[in-house]
């Protein structure tokens, strides 16, 4: 069978499958509380595959193996640490949040914490901006895989798919994004392992690659003799910058919209805290097989000079047609499960928290459920359209984001979760100043402090100062937060 009609053959299956599963939730989507949470009802599998599924987006399959091939082993060391701090951060607050009875949106959490709509809605608009900047990574590593994969334009590819993700989500809501994110999961999963065991087998096993990145040097990052097989780098990081880099990473994870609205999905509390415990070996051992075809490309491919296109390239120059199919399928899958858990984040805040405060706010659940559905069209068409030209790598844009979003939303997120005496204008206040500072040592400040730990110090220390000297949200209106 010729390559191409094998590649095009999986490419539609793939996408008719999504497209029914999208029209099945329609029929579902009958109430609001559906079209947000599905009526709080997923259990292990379907919450395992979406987690799974989420947290694995083009800055993960795209960015992360670009990283390994231009930097070796240090991925697993730089990214690997706050990975699993961040999982630890969601697992420890998981049933709190389920806890939470009528949330349906992260910036619910707020609202409800600090008894502020000017809270939530300032939240709102950080949370919107975010998200269209990471639907930008997203539809570009889209582009990047459908170009290699079918052969047709990168613009063309990322239209073909970015429509797609948006009517299957506003179609089928949360129900949707989960139930195709299980199948997502499943065949994302599936062709990394595949692709990792073809390149360990091309390079005689870890042991090969091991002594062949001994030896490399140079590359985009012009590491020195030893450096790819350094878990710093070989003098490139520090274990300093380690640390902080990861309890950045962590605190960004700690507040992706998603994960809330999972665990406001899920059918208990303990299925909520279980879902991350059960789904990070899977994850670990996932993102292991990342850096092993990162590092293996840079054996066997050592002059590619667009890093950021390095899987796709893996996949149709290095694997059986079959395999590298599959593993290209993978990549599309990936990045799809990431791109639908956004919308449907986007959508809601878009029609909950700001659409429903400030235009219209006696809003019926049907004309809400209908203005979600408007909101999360025009954001991720927005954000396909900003992607045709888009202002940096993947990486670029995933790192910058990271430390705002960090200094912006953690504080206020986290220690209200776990301190009673947090104000509604402290976490206000710690929020703005976490947003400037993070932007002002981005400018001006020096590498050494990441701009996330900056930003987020500034904020922590705010609020609690500004906490300190203005009036606290009553005890008895705290509600769950800090129910034994």
């Amino acid at each position: 069978m010729p390559q191409y009609v094998l590649r095009w053959g999986f490419f539609v299956i793939y996408l008719v499958a999504v497209y029914v599963i999208g029209y099945y939730s329609y029929l579902k989507s009958t109430s609001l509380s559906e079209f947000y949470v599905a009526n709080r009802s997923f259990g292990a599998i379907p919450l395992m595959g979406t987690f799974l599924a989420s947290f694995v987006s083009a800055s993960s399959v795209i960015g992360y193996t670009s990283f390994a091939y231009s930097n070796g082993w240090s991925m697993i060391t730089i990214y690997g640490v706050g990975c699993a701090a961040g999982w630890a951060l969601l697992c420890l607050s998981s049933a709190k949040l389920r806890r939470l009875e009528g949330a349906v949106t992260s910036p619910d959490i707020f609202a409800m914490r600090y008894k502020s709509d000017s809270l939530r809605i300032w939240i709102a608009i950080v949370f919107l901006v975010w998200q269209t900047l990471f639907l930008i990574q997203q539809y570009m590593g889209i582009g990047y895989v459908v170009e290699q994969f079918l052969g047709i334009p990168y613009q063309y590819g990322m239209t073909i798919i970015g429509v797609t993700i948006i009517i299957y989500v506003a179609s089928g809501g949360m129900r949707s994004v989960v139930y195709t994110d299980v199948v997502q999961a499943a065949i994302m999963v599936v062709g990394v392992f595949l692709a990792c065991a073809v390149i360990l087998g091309q390079v005689g096993g870890f042991g090969g690659l091991t002594s062949k990145l001994a030896t490399a040097s140079g590359g985009p990052s012009k590491l020195p003799v030893g450096g790819f097989a350094d878990a710093l780098a070989g003098g490139k990081f520090t274990l300093a910058y380690v640390v902080i880099n990861s309890l950045s990473l962590a605190a960004t994870i700690f507040c992706v919209p998603f994960y809330h609205r999972m665990f406001f999905s899920a059918a208990s509390e303990k299925l909520a805290k279980a879902t991350v415990g059960l789904s990070t070996p899977i994850l670990f051992v996932f993102y292991i097989a990342l850096a092993v075809v990162g590092t293996g490309a840079r054996v066997l491919m050592p002059d590619v000079k667009t890093a950021d296109r390095i899987f796709p390239i893996v996949a149709d120059q290095l694997l059986p047609p079959l395999i590298g199919t599959i593993v290209l399928t993978c990549i599309v899958a990936a990045i799809m499960s990431t791109v639908d858990s956004l919308l449907m984040a986007c959508g809601a805040m878009f029609a909950h928290d700001i659409w429903a405060r400030l235009i219209e706010k006696n809003l019926s659940p049907v004309r809400e459920m209908f203005v979600t559905r408007l909101g999360l069209i025009l954001i991720g068409g927005a954000g396909l359209l900003l992607s045709f030209k888009p202002p940096g790598t993947v990486m670029q844009m995933y790192n910058i984001m990271t430390a705002v979003v960090s200094s912006t939303l953690f504080p206020g997120l986290f220690v209200g979760l776990y301190w009673k005496r947090a104000t509604a204008a402290g976490a206000f206040t710690g929020s703005v100043a976490g947003f400037a500072s993070s932007w002002l040592w981005l400018v001006y400040g020096t590498k050494t402090i990441p701009a996330g730990l900056f930003g987020i110090g500034i904020g922590l220390i705010t609020l609690y100062l500004v906490s300190l000297f203005t009036k606290p949200v009553p005890t008895e209106q705290l509600g769950n937060f800090f129910a034994r």
